[in-house]
């Protein structure tokens, strides 16, 4: 190295340089082409693939629904959805309105405990029937159990006997309302009395599918379980997004009391 130093200091004007100086001025080179190469395949995929989203787009999904909107409700009013997903193609389509989930409804929660509460509820029932009737579709072609060999006093459905849906339904929607009208209720004889008629209403409900020959026993009660099973669920859904941001249970709070206290 030394005497490779002392040679190029002895050359006139310090020109010549060493070889592996320029080989390395190549690997840079190269080095720069690879990654601008990789670039632009990268663009070139990206194009593409952009280009099939584009040309197979069946349109905006809420665009019929956006233009009933912007023709029958005034500007200004509060637009109800549960999904905050929505919000985007909604707002585009009709910026005059105001919209309930525009972010997590984390946000909800704390800007306006009351308004979570309300979308609370009507999420709990929505989650909560969606899953039943999931479970419900899938657990009735696996398992594929005959409708009783008796006389039906109506007609059968093209479904398995189980489990029965018609119950597990009942048990999401009557104990679903007397569970959201509980949370505003203080009244503790109210409650009960709401309970107990919605647990009458769903036992009307189980009997009258035995009754009518469509289903066994098991399958009602099997109907009942999943369905209880299908509202805790949804409802743990919506209590835990508020959960994370307070960490206390949301239902310990009135409609009216704000995190702060």
């Amino acid at each position: 190295m030394a005497e490779w130093r002392g040679e190029t200091a002895g050359n006139e004007g310090g020109a010549e340089t060493h070889p592996c100086i320029e080989d390395d001025g190549v690997v840079r080179l190269a080095f720069v082409w690879c990654l601008a190469a990789r670039r632009s395949l990268l663009l070139v995929h990206n194009a593409r693939y952009a280009w099939r989203l584009i040309a197979t787009d069946p349109g905006a999904g809420y665009a019929g629904a956006s233009e009933w909107m912007g023709a029958n409700i005034p500007a200004g009013e509060t637009i109800f959805h549960l999904d905050w997903d929505d919000f985007p193609q909604l707002f585009f389509f009709n910026p005059q309105f105001h919209y309930l989930l525009g972010l997590d409804p984390t946000f909800m929660y704390l800007t306006s405990p009351t308004r979570w509460r309300l979308w609370s509820d009507v999420a709990t029932l929505l989650i909560g029937l969606l899953l039943e009737i999931t479970v419900f579709l899938s657990t009735t072609f696996v398992v594929d159990r005959p409708r009783p060999h008796v006389v039906r006093l109506n007609s059968t459905p093209s479904t398995s006997s189980f489990p029965s849906g018609h119950t597990a339904a009942a048990t999401v929607l009557f104990a679903g309302l007397a569970l959201i009208l509980g949370r505003h209720v203080e009244h503790r004889v109210v409650r009960a009395g709401v309970w107990a008629l919605a647990v009458l209403v769903v036992a009307l409900v189980a009997f009258s599918r035995v009754y009518r020959g469509l289903h066994h026993p098991t399958d009602v009660i099997a109907g009942v379980l999943y369905g209880a099973g299908c509202l805790v669920a949804g409802s743990q859904a919506t209590e835990r997004s508020a959960a994370r941001v307070t960490g206390r249970d949301a239902t310990v709070l009135s409609p009216d009391e704000g995190v702060s206290r």
